[in-house]
This record gives structure tokens, sequence and C-alpha cells, in this order.
């Protein structure tokens, strides 16, 4: 009966660690801009894929961040 309620115990004790290790460790989100939006429209628009639109979207971030 004892190892029962032992092994009972370190079950939940390890659920609990398990939850609180996975809200820890999660990446932060970040949230698109409003010039994120933009660039990505501009990239539409262009018609753009790939390679081309991924440094595209990049100069067109760089050139908002450094315009404000």
């Amino acid at each position: 009966m004892i190892s029962m309620l032992t092994l009972a115990a370190l079950l939940a004790t390890g659920s609990a660690f398990a939850a609180d290790a996975t809200a820890t460790s999660s990446k932060p989100t970040t949230h698109a801009t409003k010039g994120d939006h933009h660039c990505r429209d501009q990239a539409n628009e262009q018609k753009l894929a790939g390679a081309a639109r991924k440094s595209f979207v990049k100069k067109c971030m760089a050139d908002a961040k450094a315009g404000n």
C-alpha cells in the first residue's frame, strides 16, 4: 500500500514539473508589425516567391526600421 502511494506521489510530482517546464521553455511569440504586413503585401504584388521574396521582405523590414 505504501509503495502504491509513493508511486502515485512521484507520478503526480513528475507531471507537475513537466507542465511547468513546457510553460517556461516556450519561445516568445512575436507579433507582426505594420511594416511587416506592408512588406509582405508589396512582395505579393510583385509576385515574389522563395529566396527572392525572403530577401525582399528582409531588406524592406530593415529599411522600415532604419526610417523609424
